[in-house]
């Protein structure tokens, strides 16, 4: 199955998000076809391999590997910083975000 992926992020692999396409297998196809799955990750579009239904695995190519690597090891506060600046309202953006993640702090207005 070859769909389009609604939560992908812009530029992923140098497409936009309207681009973005994802084939969706069960493994006992992505073991007899492995070496197909493998090209077309390699030409980007990464394979998602299911069990019964629900996502489990994927094949991405190695460049694709290796950018989210990056991007988990420079951790949250790296990606929202990539935000600020873009456009008006980015930033404070970012700050609100932030904030959710940490939670309510003891010198946080209670009443909001």
């Amino acid at each position: 199955m070859i769909r389009s992926h609604p939560d992908s992020a812009i530029g992923y692999n140098g497409h936009t998000e309207a681009d973005m396409v994802t084939k969706e297998v069960t493994i006992a196809e992505a073991r007899n076809q492995l070496s197909a799955h493998v090209r077309s990750a390699e030409h980007g579009t990464p394979v998602v391999i299911t069990r019964r239904g629900r996502a489990v695995a994927a094949i991405v190519s190695t460049a694709d590997f290796e950018r989210l690597e990056r991007l988990r090891a420079a951790g949250p506060q790296a990606g929202l910083a990539g935000l600020a600046g873009g456009w008006d309202g980015a930033e404070e953006l970012v700050r609100a975000a932030a904030a959710r993640r940490r939670g309510p702090t003891r010198w946080d207005d209670e009443s909001s």
